[in-house]
């Protein structure tokens, strides 16, 4: 069987937190819902 890929990304403080305030964020947005949603398909997780 294949073994997923991984990436390792580094995000400097104010990306990480630009990061985290927009998964966080309640309010509608349809392209970061997008996102979320094709990370959960594929099973993406998020260290902190």
């Amino acid at each position: 069987m294949a073994r997923p890929i991984q990436y390792v990304v580094e995000l400097t403080a104010a990306e990480a937190q630009r990061f985290f305030d927009d998964i966080l964020n309640p309010t509608p947005n349809p392209a970061r819902d997008k996102t979320i949603e094709r990370a959960r398909h594929f099973n993406v997780k998020v260290v902190r």
